[in-house]
């Protein structure tokens, strides 16, 4: 029914008249007046306005649409709005004097769009007023007191004639409100929230009557009633910054009003700025204590205290005026200081009101570039603020536009952060409407960067929330800016700053511009499918769903024959022929639109993977093509294509006809010429089938290619892929080869999306190549020529920019596992893996589907149910049966139960169970067991040891994680064993400082943590291994100090950390602090010298002297060997190997035999040791070989100057002292501070300390140690920089070392090559010396630009020796630390120890230097006697 179909319109109409109505007066009209109001418009219509029934304006001629030849380019900015909405912009802008603009060509019809509000909370302020919602008699209004009438009747008995009626004032609000704003230059931005502000005061029932006045830059304010009766308020709306607020006539005046006002009535300002900007303003506010001593008082009595003492005192004569925000705290607070009958106190901000305004500020600084404008705001603006004006970036910055953004983006929006933006000076005002603005040349493109990169490409989002607003009010609210809706128009109008719906434009009085780039008014071209301009994928906009579109030749009108067929395939309902969703005719071209349908076509699958189809492909064909066929023929209709064109392959097989001949095309063409056309098409695919015999092939050329029966028995099958590990390939149970990893990884690709087509980019930026690259795209035809001819015909399709893959049942395990686990069957998903997916693959999109295969793997682990975790445990197992041995058995039990018992367990916190070879003690899941530990430590063996032949005991804490290995035997009496977890707590415990020492069990891997702590009992004296000492524990790494460069170094390991060498710069590395174990190891050479007997091939033998040097060269690995005895192992291998040599060797050449043992002996038998042989061999008859003894007494000085041809003096120290022990340190603390200024920013966002300044100070006592430490850091060439600068500054005040010049001109006159070996700057180095003119015949050799070539490696030496040939046995070092000791010991050469003190002497000697001096005095006197 017609009333039916129109009520809902017409109640919406209704609904929204409604709403205007309550917004244009402020109370909603009653149903009696709104009849009213419909009946008075329905008398007023003019009727004579009306044209005649049935006459209509003339239509525009519709245009002709044109068909594209390529596809249309989409606008980058702003982006395309969906084709369900409609964008807004706004009016384009005028120059003063030209009149109204006119809109864009094609531009809608403008309209007036609403505006959020920009009182935040109104009903929070109206709560926030509450207190002055007080009654009081009025002093005009009287009602009937009806129990006094009848009272007074009553007593008096008089006569009804005479009755008197009893009144009494009646109950008037309060107070009334003046609400006065000032309408300077800068207030228009501020209207609608003057307008906001007067709505919710007047609705608030708090005040008798709320009247607006207006107050003008000339500072008069007309028609303010300002009765000194206690019943009125003056509230002045103002961001005072108008001219009325500074000094001049109009400033006098206005003045001179708010102090007339001040004594008379309550007074305040409301500033719509933020607080932090009103000292920007002419009336700044302090923030303090107001004191008001009665109710509704006048401003004049109030009192003022700063909550700052320093605050300025307040000028002479001047008031405290409140200044509130238009927030519910600020006028809650003034609210309650108004109310109070007795007075009080409320915080608030308040500024002076002297009795004349102050002068003007300066003029208006010079403008300032871009970048300090976007700096300045973001130092002074609130963060809101500043993200608001990002996000404004993005839109045009008019005051209506800035209202919808910020409620779009922030959740609580605020006339202040808009004020902020406002005010901020990057804005500057445009010609139009108040509130028009720009901003200032590049002050946008700063701000855009501001951005995250998701909010930058989310514009579309932006004016679809910002559209959101505009629509949720449209047709509610009255509307408050003009706007423009549509899509085109010119640059004059500016970009989008909203998308709505085409609902709301109508709602709003618009009208939405027609789309010309739409066709048929309804679809949006996209791109070409298959050769030609005939056929396109498109968009229909009014479904938003993917279409295919043909456009047929121009056809003479009428396109009758056209229109009937297409009518008539549209009424076709078969899965082998496309559904027809629309038809029709676009000017003179007719046009047919289907449904899109995922597939390749023949045409395509036979470029891509023919000549040929496979045996499933051409059934497939055979029976859809024909089943096609016939569906057309029973509707008169004919395909009327040539051979491949038009068949459409679905992802599940099916052969779909997508394209037919209409109208003037299907003339001609008959239903016989169809058939004909699919037995050639049969035939000719039916020659190379793959597979099948040639009487099979010939049997279907014969019976065109319909007889698809005898094809039963070639199907090779589905295509399998597994994914779950790495990858394979296979058909029913055939596998085949794998191709190249890049074809590899285009299936994975292509197998996601089977039958779906992936152009270039896709699949080339999956393969991690560039996009839109030629040889990108030619690496893409290989790997797909690849996959091709592994994958047989009919399954790789070559499209115009891509490739897809036809595979239909194709099985893929990944996407079999997740069907299992959403069909709730996780064992089996799980089951399905078979190692890492897809392992071995390359390229992005591989890693990408690894990374969410291994994901799905993880959660499939996680959730899987897990075992009971075993009970914590403790076992006493031995290697005999307890059965026969009952008095071990029984002092056993009672060694067991002592433990225990120390170990401050109650019974019900174990249980203990007997075995046969001993005990077992499971624990409660709480039981603490760090006592019991302790006490097992302290008193096993206890009564064991006592026996006669005790059993060896094992001890073993088990904390249900797991099993781990057994520890190495021991001849120990027990053999305690722990975990990671309690050996922790043990050594964060006072019991690890006692005797005992727990030694690492490790795993199989390499580098992994140990997996349990073994400990031999009772404890013996520490019996340290060849160059380790240890383990020990300490609490913190960091207290073990810098080992001495090249002689010692310390491993340490944790319960979850594997052995690791100390990094002294950072000991655990980025990690917790914890307790530690940690082994020392002795790096200094070692020497021994053997003589023993070698066989020879004869009946003699040899007799040989072996020089043996070795030291340790990775002492993670010597650690981790646990090697004992290292000089045994070193002989007995030269012995056992040397014999397996010289055994083919004569006595008569020992030579030979001597160099073969020297070259061949292979592999040394010690992990971790770097090791020197020198074998000297001589015949059994002949003397022996002269062995040198080491440990020879020191040679004398004059006899070391005078066999060495190069002398090296170190440079600090036996020249200068370049930085004494204060500055050294005070250095070291600078490169310390340099490393915690560019330290990983991830450390610091995880919260980690920067260091400690007083241990470094302990750690690092020279520049040098911390130029060590970070040798292989990344901070390592930042820290050298540093240094060098340092050296030169202390080069000027470094002191020289007595004799030192006159000792290096001694030794050159004696004829020997003088030169300097140090880890300083080279620079400095030459900067020191170039005064002395010292001749320095070998050179001067500094730090080198490899850090790691810092002493004591000996690259310094090797420099400084190598270009002349010297032998390192022919030189003399002369140093004065342990690291030039160890770099001249690794290379041989001889050192001369210069010690200035003690304490260095010791140190040198400890570390093997034979020779040490105090001064160089007694090294001058020599090399002045040579």
């Amino acid at each position: 029914m017609a009333t039916e179909g129109t009520g809902a319109g017409d109640s919406a109409a209704l609904e929204r008249l409604t709403a205007l109505l309550a917004a244009a007066t402020d109370t909603p009209p009653t149903a009696r007046e709104l009849a009213e109001l419909l009946w008075l418009a329905g008398l007023s219509e003019d009727r004579e306005e009306t044209p005649p029934e049935g006459r209509t304006e003339p239509a525009a001629a519709t245009p002709r649409p044109a068909v594209p030849e390529a596809p249309p380019a989409a606008p980058r900015t702003p982006p395309a709005a969906p084709a369900d909405r409609v964008p807004l912009h706004l009016p384009a802008r005028t120059e003063p004097g030209t009149g109204h603009g006119e809109s864009g060509a094609g531009a809608g019809s403008p309209l007036l769009a609403p505006a959020p509000p920009m009182l935040p909370r109104p009903l929070a302020l109206q709560r926030a007023l509450r207190p002055l919602k007080r009654t009081v008699p009025s002093a005009r209004a009287r009602l009937l007191d009806e129990r006094a009438t009848a009272d007074r009747i009553a007593r008096l008995g008089a006569h009804p004639d005479v009755w008197l009626p009893v009144f009494r004032p009646a109950h008037d609000r309060w107070l009334r409100l003046n609400l006065v704003h000032d309408t300077g230059p800068t207030m228009p931005v501020w209207r609608p929230l003057i307008r906001e502000l007067h709505t919710v005061l007047a609705q608030s029932g708090v005040f008798r009557t709320v009247t607006l006045h207006t107050a003008t830059p000339d500072g008069r304010a007309r028609h303010v009633p300002d009765p000194a009766d206690g019943r009125t308020l003056t509230l002045v709306v103002s961001d005072c910054t108008g001219p009325q607020w500074r000094a001049g006539p109009a400033g006098t005046r206005w003045y001179g009003t708010l102090r007339h006002w001040a004594a008379r009535m309550p007074l305040a300002v409301v500033q719509p700025l933020p607080e932090h900007l009103w000292t920007t303003t002419a009336l700044p506010a302090l923030p303090g204590v107001l004191l008001a001593p009665g109710a509704a008082a006048p401003l004049s009595t109030l009192t003022f205290t700063p909550y700052d003492p320093e605050a300025a005192p307040a000028p002479p004569g001047a008031l405290p005026l409140p200044v509130l925000e238009p927030g519910a705290p600020w006028l809650a607070n003034w609210a309650a200081l108004v109310a109070l009958p007795g007075g009080g106190r409320a915080p608030g901000a308040a500024a002076w009101l002297p009795p004349a305004p102050a002068p003007a500020p300066p003029g208006a600084p010079a403008a300032l570039p871009a970048q300090d404008l976007v700096l300045r705001f973001r130092a002074t603006a609130s963060p809101e603020a500043f993200r608001l004006a990002g996000h404004l970036a993005l839109a045009l910055p008019s005051v209506p536009v800035m209202r919808l953004v910020q409620r779009a983006v922030e959740r609580d929006p605020r006339p202040q952060h808009l004020a902020e933006v406002i005010l901020s000076g990057m804005l500057t005002a445009v010609p139009g409407p108040p509130g028009s603005y720009d901003f200032r040349p590049g002050v946008r493109e700063l701000l855009l960067r501001t951005l995250p990169r998701t909010a930058r490409g989310r514009t579309r989002e932006l004016l679809d929330r910002v559209g959101g607003l505009i629509d949720a009010r449209a047709g509610l609210t009255a509307g408050e800016f003009r706007a423009e809706p549509g899509g085109g128009g010119g640059e004059e109008r500016g970009p989008a700053f909203a998308t709505v719906s085409e609902e709301t434009v109508r709602r709003l009085g618009g009208a939405p511009e027609p789309d010309p780039q739409l066709f048929a008014g309804r679809y949006r071209l996209l791109t070409r499918r298959g050769p030609g301009h005939r056929v396109w994928q498109a968009l229909d906009v009014r479904t938003d769903e993917p279409v295919v579109v043909h456009l047929y030749p121009e056809q003479p009108a009428p396109q009758e024959r056209f229109l009937r067929e297409a009518k008539a395939l549209a009424g076709i309902d078969d899965p082998h022929v496309v559904r027809v969703l629309d038809h029709g005719v676009a000017g003179d071209t007719p046009y047919l639109v289907a449904e899109f349908m995922d597939g390749v076509t023949l045409n395509e699958l036979l470029d891509g993977s023919g000549p040929g189809v496979s045996v499933p492909v051409f059934v497939q064909l055979a029976t859809g093509v024909d089943a096609g066929l016939r569906a057309l023929h029973l509707r008169e209709l004919v395909r009327g294509q040539d051979g491949e064109d038009g068949l459409l392959l679905r992802p599940d097989g099916t052969v779909v006809l997508s394209r037919f001949a209409l109208g003037r095309r299907s003339r001609n063409r008959s239903a016989a010429a169809d058939r004909d056309t699919l037995r050639r098409l049969l035939n000719r695919l039916a020659v190379r089938l793959p597979g099948t015999g040639a009487k099979v092939r010939e049997t279907l050329v014969e019976q065109g290619g319909l007889n698809t029966g005898l094809l039963a028995d070639h199907d090779p099958g589905p295509l399998r892929v597994r994914m779950l590990g790495p990858l394979r390939v296979g058909r029913a149970e055939e596998s085949l080869p794998l191709p190249s990893p890049q074809a590899q990884a285009l299936l994975c690709m292509l197998v996601h999306r089977p039958g779906r087509r992936m152009t270039y980019d896709q699949l080339a930026t999956g393969l991690g190549e560039q996009p839109h690259d030629p040889e990108s795209a030619h690496l893409v035809d290989l790997s797909a020529g690849e996959l091709a001819d592994l994958l047989g015909p009919g399954t790789v399709a070559s499209l115009s920019d891509g490739y897809a893959l036809h595979a239909p049942g194709i099985q893929i395990d990944a996407v079999a596992c997740e069907e299992a686990l959403a069909q709730g069957r996780p064992s089996e998903a799980l089951g399905l893996f078979h190692g890492d997916p897809l392992d071995g693959v390359p390229g992005p999109a591989a890693e990408a589907t690894r990374a969410r295969l291994r994901d799905l793997r993880d959660r499939l682990e996680a959730d899987r149910p897990a075992a009971p975790a075993p009970a914590p445990a403790l076992l006493f197992e031995t290697a005999t049966d307890l059965t026969a041995r009952p008095e071990s058995r029984i002092t056993l039990e009672y060694a067991v139960h002592e433990v225990l018992t120390r170990g401050d367990l109650t019974p019900q916190q174990y249980e203990t169970r007997v075995r046969r070879d001993g005990y077992v003690v499971e624990f409660a899941p709480d039981a603490y067991l760090l006592p019991v530990l302790a006490a097992a430590l302290r008193w096993l063996p206890g009564p064991l040891a006592a026996l006669a032949d005790p059993p060896r005991l094992r001890v073993t804490f088990r904390d249900g994680s797991g099993t781990f290995a057994d520890p190495p035997e021991s001849p120990a009496p027990v053999l305690l064993t722990v975990p990671p977890a309690l050996f922790e707590a043990f050594a964060g415990s006072s019991a690890a400082a006692g005797p005992h020492r727990f030694h690492p069990l490790y795993g199989d891997g390499p580098d992994a943590p140990p997996v349990a702590w073994y400990c031999p009992l009772p404890p013996t004296p520490a019996a340290d291994r060849d160059l380790v000492r240890g383990p020990l524990i300490t609490r913190d790494l960091r207290q073990l100090g810098v080992p001495a460069p090249g002689r010692t170094a310390l491993v340490h390991t944790r319960p979850d950390v594997p052995l690791t060498l100390l990094d002294p710069a950072q000991p655990y590395g980025g990690g917790p602090h914890r307790p530690a174990s940690y082994y020392e190891v002795d790096l200094t050479p070692h020497h021994a010298v053997h003589r023993i007997s070698l066989p020879s091939s004869g009946k003699g033998a040899f007799t040989a002297a072996v020089e043996l040097t070795w030291r340790v060269a990775d002492p993670v690995a010597f650690v981790r060997a646990e090697v004992t005895g290292v000089a045994a192992r070193l002989l007995a291998h030269v012995a056992e190997a040397g014999a397996r040599i010289t055994r083919h060797h004569s006595p008569r050449r020992p030579a030979g035999a001597q160099r073969a043992v020297n070259a061949q002996l292979g592999r040394w038998p010690v992990p971790g040791v770097e090791v020197t042989c020198t074998a000297t061999l001589a015949p059994e008859h002949a003397p022996p070989p002269e062995v040198p003894r080491p440990g020879a007494a020191a040679r004398p000085l004059s006899e070391l100057l005078a066999d060495a041809e190069t002398v090296l003096l170190g440079f600090d120290g036996p020249l200068t002292r370049l930085f004494p022990a204060t500055a050294a340190r005070e250095a070291a603390l600078d490169l310390l501070a340099l490393v915690a200024e560019h330290r990983d920013p991830e450390e610091s966002l995880a919260g980690r300390p920067a260091g400690d300044r007083n241990a470094a100070r302990e750690l690092f006592v020279h520049p040098l140690d911390v130029l060590r430490a970070f040798a292989h850091d990344r901070l390592g060439p930042l820290l050298r920089d540093r240094l060098d600068g340092l050296e030169l500054r202390a080069v000027p005040d470094a002191p020289a070392t007595h004799h030192s010049a006159a000792l290096v001109r001694a030794l050159h006159g004696s004829g020997r090559r003088v030169g300097v070996v140090t880890d300083v700057g080279e620079r400095a180095v030459h900067r020191y010396l170039e005064s002395y003119r010292l001749p320095l015949l070998a050179g001067t050799h500094g730090r080198a630009d490899d850090l790691a070539r810092l002493m004591p490696d000996p690259d310094c030496l090797l420099r400084a020796l190598r270009p002349h040939g010297t032998p390192a046995r022919t030189g003399v070092l002369i140093g004065s630390t342990l690291a030039e000791l160890t770099a001249a010991q690794q290379v041989g050469l001889r050192f001369i120890g210069l010690a200035r003190n003690p304490t260095v002497g010791q140190r040198l000697r400890e570390a093997g230097c034979e020779l040490t001096v105090s001064s160089l005095t007694p090294v001058l006197e020599s090399a002045r006697a040579l």
